[in-house]
């Protein structure tokens, strides 16, 4: 054992009536219950139906390979942290032995802790623990590094086999878009070409989705449902069909500068030149989206900035300023529209259904 000293892990895997002793890679001994763990883990029953060495007589309580204090030991290749946290999951512990912080409180989220969640899951997996694999995915699925680090992440999510993380590693991947050498960075040694590829479709998908999405917000009812009321929020002078987002009884508010594209709207409805730039703008938006759909409402402003000045350079300063904090508030709604869009249109499943063959072979 490369001269390590063997050590007890203490409580509450220390009871002195306990039947097994199971053997960390790093010589922590922990006195558990087979029935318990056998009760918790298919695993772990069959590893306890398979022959082997029973209790010493009392008379010859020697340690020995397969002995220690009488009882049988098995050795197993896990961690002591890792075999703790998944024993802490078996047992029916309560105060004032509860499941350390890392466990519990999930806290830390450097690479330390992301080594410790992925054996920590890998073991829950093999030992067919269900309960600890679901609440690692969980945390894993909120680390930080899903947010700063996607493509790594989506690496570990492949690793593990997890679909439930290639899903959300794939999703927070989006902001990469497009997908080049360049956005993929150094983490993308950590992903096999194969899953890569499989990516670069999802994202191609979800380009398509989003831009259809936008495309879709083209007409006068994508005017009516996304522009026009965030515009009637702001106090300018529009109003909808009928007095649309006002429930019909209110007047529209008109602006006085006939030079202002808004200076005519006596009417219950914009004039066909406005509709004729939301219209524009959207196809140009549908562009922009199409190569990066997970663009911020900021990003897409941006993005579109010349065809928000073909309508503002023909805005009094007024109906500008309005119309441009309404065309924020359109955005920001768009985001979340496009989002739950793009959930609902394109599943990573299908993509993970291909790679499973090639990704994970059995």
């Amino acid at each position: 054992m490369g001269g390590s000293k063997v050590r007890d892990y203490g409580p509450p895997f220390d009871d002195t009536d306990a039947d097994t002793i199971l053997r960390s890679a790093d010589d922590l001994d922990f006195r558990v219950y087979r029935v318990i763990l056998s009760k918790a883990s298919p695993v772990f029953r069959d590893m306890f139906t398979f022959p082997h060495p029973g209790p010493c007589s009392k008379h010859n309580i020697n340690d020995d390979d397969d002995h220690k204090d009488g009882l049988p030991l098995v050795r197993l290749p896990e961690s002591s942290m890792t075999l703790s946290m998944l024993l802490y999951a078996i047992y029916p512990v309560s105060p004032p032995h509860a499941p350390p912080p890392y466990v519990a409180q999930g806290r830390g989220q450097d690479d330390g802790t992301l080594d410790t969640l992925t054996e920590a899951w890998l073991a829950a997996d093999k030992y067919e623990v269900s309960g600890l694999r679901d609440a690692l995915t969980a945390r894993l699925q909120t680390h930080a590094l899903m947010a700063r680090q996607p493509l790594r992440m989506f690496g570990v999510a492949y690793y593990l086999r997890s679909q439930t993380l290639l899903q959300s590693a794939a999703a927070r991947t989006l902001p990469l878009a497009p997908l080049t050498l360049d956005a993929l960075g150094r983490h993308v040694d950590l992903v096999p070409f194969i899953a890569v590829r499989h990516l670069v479709e999802y994202h191609r998908a979800c380009g398509e989705a989003a831009r259809d999405f936008a495309l879709l917000k083209a007409d006068e009812d994508g005017f009516a449902e996304v522009f026009l009321p965030a515009l009637l929020v702001q106090g300018t002078s529009a109003a909808g069909r009928g007095g649309a987002g006002t429930g019909g009884t209110r007047a529209a508010r008109v602006c006085k500068d006939s030079r202002c594209q808004f200076g005519n709207l006596r009417v219950p409805w914009p004039r066909s030149e406005t509709l004729e730039w939301w219209r524009r703008y959207m196809e140009a938006l549908s562009v922009k989206l199409g190569e990066r759909p997970a663009m911020s409402a900021t990003a897409a402003m941006g993005a579109c900035v010349d065809e928000w000045e073909s309508l503002g350079s023909k805005l009094c300063a007024r109906c500008r300023g309005s119309a441009a904090s309404a065309l924020v508030l359109a955005h920001t709604s768009l985001e979340e529209m496009l989002k739950a869009e793009i959930e609902e249109e394109v599943q990573f499943e299908h993509y993970i259904s291909h790679m499973e063959s090639s990704m994970f072979p059995r």
